[in-house]
């Protein structure tokens, strides 16, 4: 069984850090902005996992209504059979038509294989948290470049889809899987926790609980809705209960976790046609779409939707959520020509980059000695450039546009504060950055901070000489003013250049 390992997993991010994004020509860059905009689409469909002749028609018919998105079941069951014997047969094939067209898929892996588990197949606890990491590293791997979200198994807070507790998926589930993406394909998104949005599921106990025990490794929190129309969909998601007993929103529940804000989608919502009629789905459709997506300031929140579900089937003809009628002929229903109208009155929003973070040295830091690379900055996916502002007043003035996440400003005065911001570009699209600052330290053999380099400071060097190869004292560090661990004739000569005298300038 594969077991990638933390060394290679390290270094690996390390590279990725220090370079940003990879050496890629031009042409790359066009090709993975091109692929940005798309993905700002927030149309979508669940389709599960079509097979044969009938996946050509089902994604020529996602493409033809517009959609950007497709949601899929990855059953691990398929993938893994039997414990490393593994097919990914119908998920080459899935994700071949899905590029063809342009569309771009969200992975959900669940169904525990039987040779997995001690308890139901299907729905029962992995034995062995390694296997599910296993699975899901090895798929963000092989779809590196063609499946970039992923979902943590599908409503683990029913029992006909999760045996075991809420910890357990927790722990064994959502954030080890997590991990394994995250290390498998570092620009990957992990999505969860694919919650049914029922009281008796205690979907507002589990989504807490997801959130603030895997939050740190979650990338977008999704969710289900169902509701006898589009109006009880949307108060479901947005309106505060009329009394203390009554279930809270989902929007209540992410701003009482400090997820509010933060990506957010929709992955089921849908009305059965036999239940409602074709013409009341249609409506429906129309209806949630027009609350969530025509741009009202206080509905922005929700940034995707997957509607389900694609087409009904003889297989399950009990069901009638499609918007296309059961194979063959796959007939189209009102609510497909609604959600196409829809999505051609309405295009998807020209994307825009994120905001750049992970700056080093972090904001408000003090006593700071930049490393020779100088400033830098977590890389941006589909960023094409960065404009950096540097200097000694806020937001400083523009000193660069560069591609790199490094800026070297150069020799720095001591204990100064001086203001930095990334504003980040992915093609015409601008985003601005935070300003930060930091204060610069004063001489390292400044050892009393007193402002000037003089005997003083050179007695406490003097008693603190160790000889060469010799370990310092303990409160001796800062003496160690070349950081190898001894206070010797280096560190002297060191010190000797600092040198300015009482009340002067020190000369480092």
């Amino acid at each position: 069984m594969h077991r990638p390992s933390h060394i290679r997993v390290r270094t690996y991010r390390l590279v990725l850090a220090l370079t940003g994004a990879l050496v890629i020509t031009a042409g790359d860059v066009a090709a993975v902005r091109a692929q940005c905009i798309s993905e700002a689409s927030p149309y979508g469909i669940n389709v599960h996992a079509p097979q044969g002749s009938s996946l050509v028609r089902l994604m020529d018919e996602v493409q033809s209504c517009g959609m950007g998105w497709i949601r899929i079941d990855m059953v691990w069951a398929w993938v893994e059979p039997s414990q490393d014997t593994f097919s990914w047969s119908i998920y080459d094939s899935i994700v071949g038509a899905a590029r063809a067209r342009g569309l771009h898929i969200f992975a959900t892996i669940s169904q525990t294989p039987a040779w997995a588990t001690t308890g139901p197949a299907g729905t029962g606890v992995p034995t062995n948290a390694a296997d599910y990491y296993d699975v899901c590293y090895r798929a963000a791997t092989r779809y590196r470049d063609s499946i970039r979200h992923w979902g943590m198994w599908n409503e683990p807070n029913l029992s006909q889809f999760w045996s075991g507790s809420r910890a357990q998926y927790i722990n064994l589930i959502l954030n080890n899987g997590a991990d394994a993406i995250h290390a498998a394909s570092p620009e990957a998104k992990v999505c969860g926790p694919e919650l049914a949005h029922l009281n008796s599921g205690s979907w507002d106990v589990w989504l807490t609980d997801c959130i603030t025990q895997a939050g740190s490794r979650l990338d977008i929190v999704t969710h289900h809705v169902y509701g006898n129309n589009h109006t009880v969909v949307t108060d479901r998601l947005e309106k505060s209960p009329t009394w203390p007993w009554d279930p809270p929103s989902v929007k209540q529940v992410l701003q009482n976790t400090g997820w509010f804000g933060r990506p957010f989608w929709l992955t089921e919502v849908g009305w059965e046609s036999d239940e409602v009629g074709e013409a009341n789905q249609a409506n429906y459709y129309t209806g949630l779409l027009n609350n969530w997506f025509t741009g009202q300031p206080a509905r922005s929140w929700i940034h995707k939707v997957f509607f389900y579900e694609l087409n009904d089937t003889q297989a399950f003809s009990q069901y009638s959520f499609g918007i296309l009628g059961p194979e063959p002929a796959y007939a189209r229903k009102a609510a497909f020509t609604a959600y196409q109208n829809f999505i051609a009155a309405h295009p998807a929003p020209p994307f825009v980059p994120a905001k750049v973070q992970g700056a080093n040295p972090p904001h408000l830091a003090v006593d700071v000695r930049l490393s020779p690379a100088g400033l830098s900055w977590a890389p941006v996916t589909c960023a094409t450039s960065y404009d950096v502002y540097f200097g000694t007043e806020s937001p400083g003035v523009l000193v660069s546009s560069q591609t790199t996440t490094t800026y070297n400003p150069g020799t720095l005065a001591r204990k100064t504060t001086y203001y930095w911001r990334i504003d980040t570009w992915s093609g015409t699209e601008k985003t601005t950055g935070d300003v930060w600052q930091f204060t610069t330290a004063g001489s390292p053999a400044d050892f009393d901070q007193d402002d000037d380099v003089d005997q003083t400071d050179f007695g406490y060097l003097q008693r603190c000489l160790s000889g060469e190869g010799g370990v310092h004292e303990p409160d001796c560090a800062a003496a160690d003013l070349d950081g190898d661990t001894d206070v010797d004739g280096h560190d002297v000569a060191q010190f000797l250049e600092c040198m300015g005298g009482p009340d002067r300038e020190p000369n480092c």
